[in-house]
C-alpha cells in the first residue's frame, strides 16, 4: 500500500482566488473529521473548505465540495487520490473567493492542480498491509513461537502469561503461515 510519509501544504491562486491545500497521512475516519473540524475552525473565514478521503481497512472514500457545485471540488480530488494509488490520506482543500467566477470546468481544474500540487510535494512511502495473530502455547514452545515470529519479519504485540502463554503478533499479510501450533486470526 502507499500513503504519505507526512503533512505536507502547498498554495496555489488562480485569478485570485487563493487554493490553500494539505496532505494527511491518515489511519481511521475519526482522525479524518477531526483535521477537518480543525481546518474549518482555522479558516473560518474562507469560502469553502473541500475534502477528499481514501481509507484503506476498511475501505472508506469520502469527499465533500462544502457549497462548490456539486462534483467540482471534491469528487475530483477523491479521483485524484484513486488515480496515484495513494491511501490512508486525507487532502482539505481551502479556497479563498477572488471575486472572479471559475466555472464548474474551472473549479474542477482548479481543485485538481491544488491537489496535484500538494502531492507532488508529498513523500510516499510503501507500507505493509499485516494480519494480527493469537496463539496460545506451553511455557517450553513460548521461545519456537517467538523465534517463527522473528524469523518471518513479524512483530510481537503483547505476551501474557498464565496457564498458557498467549502471543499475539503481526505478519504481512501476503506472508504464508506454516505453523505448527494453533493459530487463529484477529482484529487489528
Amino acid at each position: 500500500m502507499i500513503t504519505i510519509e507526512k503533512e505536507c501544504t502547498n498554495i496555489y491562486v488562480i485569478n485570485k482566488s487563493k487554493f490553500i491545500s494539505f496532505a494527511y497521512p491518515v489511519d481511521c475516519e475519526e482522525e479524518c473529521k477531526n483535521l477537518i473540524s480543525l481546518c474549518k475552525s482555522k479558516y473560518k473565514d474562507a469560502t469553502h473548505v473541500c475534502y477528499a478521503y481514501l481509507l484503506a481497512s476498511p475501505r472508506v472514500e469520502k469527499c465533500s465540495d462544502d457549497g462548490e457545485p456539486s462534483g467540482t471540488a471534491g469528487k475530483p480530488m477523491l479521483e485524484l487520490i484513486k488515480k496515484k494509488k495513494i491511501q490512508n490520506i486525507l487532502i482539505i482543500v481551502v479556497r479563498y473567493f477572488g471575486g472572479k467566477k471559475l466555472g464548474a470546468g474551472g473549479l474542477i481544474r482548479a481543485y485538481t492542480t491544488s491537489a496535484n500540487l500538494v502531492l507532488d510535494n508529498v513523500i510516499n512511502v510503501e507500507t505493509k498491509s499485516t494480519q494480527r495473530f493469537l496463539t496460545e502455547v506451553d511455557l517450553e514452545s513460548r521461545n519456537k513461537v517467538l523465534n517463527y515470529i522473528k524469523i518471518k519479519g513479524g512483530k510481537l504485540i503483547k505476551i501474557e502469561y498464565g496457564e498458557k502463554v498467549k502471543i499475539i503478533f503481526e505478519l504481512d499479510e501476503k506472508e504464508t503461515i506454516n505453523f505448527e501450533y494453533n493459530i487463529e486470526k484477529v482484529g487489528k
